[in-house]
């Protein structure tokens, strides 16, 4: 059992290392995209945004499904890192917009696979009624990755825009070193769900409608701030990097504080 509880930890420091490098670029996200590709709309602007986080809506019924099926989650999440790792770098790389997108969404479909993998993992670990802890600290690690992300983002971009993106791709290496080291690969003891029969427990309880319904009109509000809210901050107000990063904090510091009780 306490080596299950110290599990639990590493699977809460490795989501709040993901989360940090989510969040690391946004506050510079005016300057990495629109003054590099000289993109004068802020809706083609947070397409960086928007792209990414369709990634994550495909893939994560797909690597669920996947890894379900294999019965391995491990090495779902050390490849979500390294892949992660590796797209975060090209993305300094793009010559064209359009490249920048489709590297985004790519990288989009590793993160979601890190993620998804994660959350999962800890339902394999602990009982049912240490669900909620459990993933409270999944949760914390979540929100203080979002939170501390952006000042320190913020700080780094405001030396060069491309900067947090490597400092987010030595993190996501050093994730991917550490979950090959930490986590164990378990053998899952009951025949998972497939794919259909996930998606007919819905048409069964109708109940679940309640939480995904809310947990997208949550997500929806928190995505427009994350994709629009440093773009007005720095074409409004004429802010930079490091000044959109701590009034990103002021908003996400909350959630972190708030998750685990």
């Amino acid at each position: 059992m306490r080596n299950n509880n110290r599990e639990i930890y590493v699977l809460g420091i490795l989501t709040f290392i993901l989360m940090f490098s989510v969040t690391l670029i946004y506050p510079a996200m005016e300057k990495f995209v629109m003054e590099r590709f000289m993109i004068e709309s802020v809706a083609k602007t947070s397409l960086f945004v928007s792209v990414n986080l369709a990634a994550y809506v495909i893939f994560s019924l797909i690597w669920g499904s996947i890894s379900d099926k294999i019965g391995k989650r491990k090495v779902f999440i050390v490849l979500g890192f390294l892949g992660n790792a590796i797209l975060m770098f090209g993305l300094t790389l793009a010559p064209t917009m359009n490249i920048l997108l489709l590297l985004r969404f790519i990288e989009g479909s590793f993160t979601i696979m890190a993620f998804s993998l994660l959350m999962t993992s800890v339902l394999d670990i602990v009982k049912h009624t240490h669900y909620g802890r459990s993933m409270g600290i999944l949760g914390a690690g979540m929100a203080l990755g979002n939170a501390l992300g952006a000042p320190v983002g913020g700080k780094i971009g405001a030396l060069d825009p491309v900067y947090p993106l490597y400092f987010g791709t030595a993190m996501l290496l050093a994730g991917a070193l550490m979950a090959l080291i930490s986590l164990k690969e378990r053998k899952l003891e009951s025949r998972p769900a497939s794919l259909k029969e996930a998606l007919l427990l819905l048409k069964e309880e109708k109940r679940i409608f309640i939480p995904y319904a809310f947990s997208f009109v949550e997500r929806f509000t928190v995505g427009f701030f994350v994709g629009v809210f440093p773009l007005m901050l720095a074409m409004k107000y004429n802010m930079g990097p490091a000044q959109i990063g701590m009034y990103m904090a002021a908003f996400l510091i909350p959630f972190a504080f708030l998750q685990y009780p």
